[in-house]
């Protein structure tokens, strides 16, 4: 099985793994090549590894995985924005948006990069968010959850966050 799902927003002023660098696995690498492959192919800027966006996504996996939901809000409710804003705070910035892509495969599929921006380009909403054009910055995690819980039927399950932003 292969779900995915997308958010984005835009706002003016108004316990996560930690990451101290923007090291990726080989498949978050790869996904961000062939993320910025589609953006320079519509003549859109890179978007570069951020830090802070990863530990928003590694938190994000984690806590699906741990309790066994898909969604881009929060298990205790939180928004998803406000999630983010946790780890890429708006600060004294003029101009902050964020925006998020969810995918997760389980049982037998196996998930490629390729497949996963596949998928979400046939998606409107995934689509919108891999060629917004004021992106800068994109964290990205994957996690393999071994038996996943609740909404993954103890199924072996990848989860695959995809964080956003923009800020200036």
């Amino acid at each position: 099985m292969l779900v995915a799902a997308a958010l984005a927003v835009a706002a003016l002023p108004g316990l996560a793994p930690a990451r101290s660098d923007v090291s990726q696995s080989p498949f978050e690498a790869s996904l961000l090549r062939e993320i910025n492959h589609i953006r320079s192919a519509h003549g859109l800027r890179p978007v570069a590894a951020s830090i802070p966006l990863a530990r928003a996504a590694d938190a994000h996996t984690a806590s699906m995985g741990r309790l066994g939901y898909f969604a881009h809000d929060s298990a205790d409710g939180t928004r998803w924005d406000k999630r983010i804003a946790r780890f890429y705070p708006h600060g004294k910035t003029s101009y902050w948006m964020v925006g998020e892509n969810l995918l997760f495969a389980s049982g037998a599929v196996v998930l490629t990069t390729s497949a996963a921006v596949a998928m979400w380009m046939e998606s409107p909403e995934h689509r919108r968010n891999i060629l917004e054009p004021r992106w800068r910055s994109v964290g990205i995690s994957e996690l393999f959850v071994p038996h996943a819980p609740g909404d993954f039927g103890g199924e072996d399950t990848v989860l695959l966050v995809t964080d956003f932003g923009a800020r200036s």
